[in-house]
């Protein structure tokens, strides 16, 4: 373990960071970016000898890497460790982005926290399209479904399935269509929750059809691919 890790280290402290490549590699970008944050475990001595709970320990311990990923090319424009995903640390992120990387920035695909959607029409201006990732949003109505009474769950496990599909259509009117034809699905309260969810988000969901002459924008944030 102690050699893999010097062995990155040393990797580590020999490679240069995005600013530095954006500046003297001029890379070729495209205007689509899909981000995201993983919790990556850390080192802290300080935690060793804390005398504070176990869970304020295990957080000394955790950190936020948040990486964007350029859809046309694959590549990493910019990428940071930061304590979480607060609007300082999203904010850092996308000033950085956009004034010393140089990205420009027209369409950004995230998992739907309020803070990255929020932060990114800050810093660029409320014309930068937000698509949201399709799973997530289903993964959060699967959620609901868990509440729903057993006489009715697989129906409202069905109506989810039937949500996704929808949402994957190949057509901005296939996909409307389909969703029209399920509206009226709100028997139960998890039902209509999830119908209010899908009218909330509709909007966000579909933001790759109205840029589909310009741009290829994936539904998914981990998923670059058609």
């Amino acid at each position: 373990k102690n050699t893999v890790s010097l062995a990155i280290t040393t990797i580590c402290k020999q490679t240069k960071d995005s600013i530095w490549i954006s500046k003297h590699l001029l890379p070729k970008w495209g205007n689509v970016l899909s981000v995201d944050g993983k919790i990556i475990r850390v080192f802290d001595s300080f935690a060793k000898d804390y005398l504070g709970t176990r869970a304020e320990k295990k957080y000394l311990l955790k950190k936020v890497w948040f990486c964007g990923v350029d859809v046309a090319t694959k590549d990493l424009p910019h990428y940071k460790v930061t304590d979480g995903e607060s609007k300082i640390d999203l904010f850092d992120y996308f000033t950085t982005l956009k004034k010393e990387i140089g990205y420009d920035l027209k369409v950004c695909v995230c998992d739907g926290n309020l803070e990255t959607m929020e932060t990114v029409r800050m810093v660029y201006g409320l014309g930068v399209g937000i698509q949201l990732c399709v799973r997530h949003f289903i993964e959060a109505l699967k959620r609901i479904t868990k509440d729903e009474r057993q006489t009715k769950r697989k129906e409202t496990e069905q109506l989810v399935m039937n949500i996704w599909e929808a949402l994957e259509a190949k057509t901005e009117t296939d996909c409307f269509s389909t969703l029209k034809a399920l509206s009226s699905i709100e028997e139960t309260r998890s039902q209509k929750l999830i119908q209010q969810n899908l009218s909330r988000q509709i909007f966000l969901l579909t933001t790759h059809f109205r840029y589909q002459d310009r741009f290829f924008i994936p539904r998914y944030n981990n998923r670059l691919v058609a």
